[in-house]
Formats: structure tokens, sequence, C-alpha cells
């Protein structure tokens, strides 16, 4: 159950108007309002004091809102940056000062002195900058594991009645009466799973049993890579429709086409999304000017991305049209290709995704899915290191 649903049910309980309840804790009726339609959220205080007074432990307020659990990461991240960036700034920006202004310094001993102490500080931006660009990284690579791992689970009361334990309305029925704890937790309904929660009915565990699928699904021009996302013109989940729910192991920017592997194995989709495991993929790319050797040796050996921040890996490139070349990375930037080729003074004008390690989109039309069977899948398994 959200923090919205929540409070409207605690105001239910207590008997209370919006306006009552809103005077609880210090504001306005439209806040409670937004709070109840998810339009916005109660800080962590104002949840705490919640708690407090209502009896309601904060972790049960918080487990069943991701969006509440997101917006808190976000802003602490954000917190973060802000204030590590504005050291970096004071020391980069400190050291540069005194050592350009030290320059104007008649005495030779102020002017060693000062570069001496300038470069210092300088030393120390810089230090501090690589640090924090690591902590960047490091947090979004979380992120991505955290955001695999939410994809991946389901509301308790749908994942009894997968187990075929009942249906889901008798599941919350259950659920209600403290006959359902989730790794030894009594559940409440609205709570979500995953695979490796120990789900109890009665006191004994249930298990669904779900065939892992892989697709390899031929996505055209036009459709995000994304679950959700009411500003997407059309989503990925909403073109392909397929029995058992399936999601990317990968994306593909908007402007792109090819293949994309889909799939309801969380632990392919964990290998294929890291970037430290270096699978292969394979692209052809075609740009709005004619190819020279020197752009091809530049993009083999890694470019630097201004807006990253990082420098991509050496990479294997072949020239195949005047305009036109296949790249294989082991690494997936964000528009990597396309950011790669624009620092090179190059504009990419089509890209199409032709290979995911063994797995290629021959035989498929844009559009289409086929499911891997056999020595293929056996083979993706075996490349990305899962038994």
């Amino acid at each position: 159950m959200d923090i919205g649903n929540q409070i409207l049910s605690i105001r239910k309980e207590q008997k209370l108007t919006q306006e009552e309840f809103g005077r609880l804790f210090y504001v306005t009726r439209q806040t409670v309002s937004n709070w109840e339609t998810g339009k916005s959220y109660p800080d962590l205080q104002i949840l705490v004091e919640m708690s407090n007074r209502f009896q309601i432990s904060l972790d049960t307020l918080l487990k069943g809102d991701l969006g509440m659990i997101k917006a808190m990461d976000k802003e602490r991240l954000v917190g973060t940056i802000k204030r590590e960036k504005s050291v970096i700034d004071f020391f980069t920006g400190a050291g540069t000062g005194i050592v350009a202004s030290c320059l104007l310094s008649p005495s030779s001993t102020i002017r060693t002195i000062a570069i001496i102490i300038g470069l210092i500080m300088l030393g120390i931006g810089w230090y501090k900058k690589e640090k924090h660009d690591r902590k960047v990284i490091q947090y979004m690579e979380e992120e991505k594991e955290k955001e695999i791992k939410m994809s991946e689970s389901v509301r308790i009361n749908k994942y009894i009645a997968n187990a075929g334990v009942c249906s889901r309305r008798d599941a919350d029925k259950l659920i209600d009466a403290g006959k359902v704890t989730i790794n030894g937790v009594r559940a409440t309904c609205g709570m979500s799973v995953t695979e490796n929660d120990k789900v109890c009915v009665h006191g004994k565990t249930i298990k669904v049993k779900e065939e892992k699928v892989v697709l390899a699904f031929y996505k055209p021009i036009g459709i995000t890579c994304t679950e959700r996302d009411k500003f997407a013109e059309k989503t990925i989940s909403e073109y392909v429709k397929y029995p058992i729910r399936v999601t990317y192991a990968g994306r593909l920017d908007k402007e792109s086409e090819g293949l994309i592997l889909l799939t309801n194995d969380g632990n392919l989709i964990q290998a294929l999304m890291k970037g430290s495991h270096q699978h292969e993929k394979e692209y052809v790319v075609k740009v709005q000017k004619e190819i020279t050797p020197k752009f091809l040796e530049k993009m083999a050996k890694g470019v630097y991305l201004k807006e990253l921040d990082r420098t991509t890996r050496p990479c294997h490139i072949e020239q195949v049209g005047k305009m036109t070349f296949k790249i294989i990375l082991t690494q997936g930037l964000n528009r990597q290709i396309r950011r790669m080729c624009k620092e090179l003074g190059y504009e990419v004008t089509s890209l199409k995704r032709i290979r995911v390690e063994n797995i290629t989109v021959d035989g498929l039309k844009i559009g289409q899915y086929r499911e891997l069977t056999g020595k293929e899948i056996e083979k993706l398994y075996e490349t990305v290191g899962i038994k």
C-alpha cells in the first residue's frame, strides 16, 4: 500500500477530515490531498511523526511505496553531489586564482610560495573530483541493479495467485487475516516480493515455478525502452505482447533500431546490463559524411566524451561503405556511439544493433520477435557466465 493510500486509511480509521489531518502536521488541506493522490510526498520528519502518532512502523509506511523510496534516494544523491561539487569548485577555483594572481607579485619568494599553495589546492580539487566521479558512477551502477530487482518484483497477492494457492481476491483476505508472511514478517496488502523472498501461507513456503524465457526482438525506430513513461509515444512493454511478462536486458535509444533481448530471468538481465562484464554488442552505423582512416583510428582507440567525463574502451571497427561502418562495443554508456561520433565531428543518421554476444537479428523483420531455444540459449548463458 503506498503512502497516499495509507494516509487515507489512517484518516478514515481516526475519523479525521483532511483539514484535521493537515493541522496535526501543520500543513494545508491541499498538501494532504496531494499526498493522497501521489502528486507529492510528506518529508521524512513528517513520516516519523506520523509513525509515532499513529503507532505504525516507518518500515510499514515506506515498504510498499517504491516512488517514495526513489524520491528520497534521488534527493539524497542530488544533495551529496551539490555539496561535493561546491567543495571541488572551491579548491580548483582558489588554486587557479592563487596561481594566476601571484604571477603579478614583484617578489620571487611570494610567487614561489603562492604557486606551491595554489598547486596543492588544485591537486586536492582534482583528487576530490576523481573520487566524486567514482562515487557517482558507483551509485548509478547500484541504481541500475535496483531497477532490475524492482522490475522483477510483483505484488504479494499476484505472487500467491501465480503460485496456484488461490485467486488474488482470496489472497488479499489471507493477507488481512495474517496468514501470509514474507521473510518471516507478517505481510500487508500492497507489498511486493521477488523470487529471492521467502513467502509462507499458513506457515508453508510457496514458490512460483515460472519457466525462463528469452526473446530476440527487432526493435523498430520510435519505440522507447522503458516499462512506464507517460511521455513516451509507445513503450517496449506496450509493443511486445507475450503471455509471460518479460523485460529488456540492455537498452537501445528511441531513434535506433535492431536487436534487444527480452527475458523474465533477472540473473540474465543483471549479467547483460553490467558494463564490467564486457559483453559484445555489434552495430551497423551510417554517418552524414565520408569516413576517413583518422576517424576509424580514433574510434578504435577510444574517445573522450566530455558530457560523461569518460573515455570509451578500445573497440573493433570496420568500414563497410563510404559513410557506413560496423562497430563492436564491450560497454554500454548512454548513447555511446552517437556521442563518440559527435566528438569527432560526425553525426549518426542511422544506427542498427545486429548482435548481442552469440545472438543475431538475422531472420527477424522489424517488430518481430522469436524465442531462443536449444544450443543458442545454452551458448548465451555460458558466454555471460550463468550456469
